[in-house]
């Protein structure tokens, strides 16, 4: 989680906009005036690409954007930080998932099962890299079962993915996973993989709601009988690769159990490798 003083600098440093100062100081108060500030801004894009072609559901998440207290102010549509904390954190600085329009693909919400962290990202991963098929597929239930996730917990993100619009079925039909024996990424599964996890603001705000281990949370006084729990960016990074970790040792047992290659699976990404990227922690070579 992010420090006061950490929020308050990175607010400050990164709060650049296309308006300039007269502008920023002008009360805005019609939806002319907001739309054009949004168009302008940072948001439009991503907005639009999460949205796709759902007019309905592209104004229900700018009104969430504005609406939020995250925003602090109109003229934060143009700025990434805030743009994206207000579509994630409506009134509260930790992610609700229940309460957020963007989902969070390092944590599916079971704190106590094996590899939480990771797979909302590896059923996404599944996809990008091609494969399709789902249901009674063996080469689908071999890919999860040898990272270490029953089929049904699988089907489970399936679904939230379909429903969400990050996957669909090869054939066009509706967000459902009934009679569906295949899954491709849509514009807004890509949109996920490649550009939101490469985003410093995503991941400020969805580590948040991620269920983490204590040795990596950092706890800091605020005031005499006032603390609060941070997870730093560097931590978040040692976090993913322990999990990595875990995973690794799962893969490698089950090949010794099943007696299959790992060549016929492939190896999976290496999720911290992006993360610290994106949030500029260099890793050992």
């Amino acid at each position: 989680m992010l420090s006061s003083g950490d929020y308050e600098q990175r607010r400050d440093d990164d709060s650049e906009s296309d308006l300039g100062e007269d502008d920023a100081e002008t009360v805005v108060t019609t939806f002319p005036e907001i739309a054009e500030i949004f168009i302008k801004g940072y948001g439009y894009d991503l907005l639009d690409q999460l949205a796709d072609t759902d007019i309905r559901q592209a104004l229900k998440l700018l009104e969430r954007v504005i609406y939020s207290d995250n925003l602090l102010g109109i003229s934060n549509l143009t700025v990434g930080y805030h743009f994206i904390s207000a579509a994630m954190l409506r009134r509260s600085r930790d992610f609700q998932p229940a309460g957020s329009f963007i989902l969070n693909l390092l944590d599916d919400d079971s704190p106590d099962r094996p590899g939480n962290s990771l797979i909302r990202y590896r059923v996404l991963e599944y996809f990008v890299g091609g494969n399709r098929r789902i249901g009674d597929d063996y080469f689908y239930h071999m890919y999860f079962k040898r990272l270490g996730y029953d089929i049904e917990w699988v089907d489970g993100v399936l679904k939230l993915f379909v429903e969400s619009g990050l996957l669909r079925s090869a054939d066009g039909r509706g967000g459902t996973l009934d009679g569906v024996d295949s899954l491709v990424t849509t514009p807004q599964g890509w949109l996920y993989y490649h550009t939101l996890m490469k985003n410093k603001w995503y991941l400020y705000c969805i580590k948040r709601g991620m269920a983490i281990d204590e040795v990596f949370i950092t706890r800091r006084q605020l005031r005499r009988h006032e603390y609060r729990e941070e997870v730093e960016d560097d931590q978040l990074v040692a976090f993913l690769i322990e999990e990595e970790n875990k995973e690794a040792v799962r893969i490698n047992d089950f090949h010794n159990d099943v007696g299959e290659s790992y060549d016929k699976y492939g190896a999976p990404d290496l999720v911290h490798r992006k993360v610290a990227e994106s949030l500029g922690i260099p890793l050992k070579p």
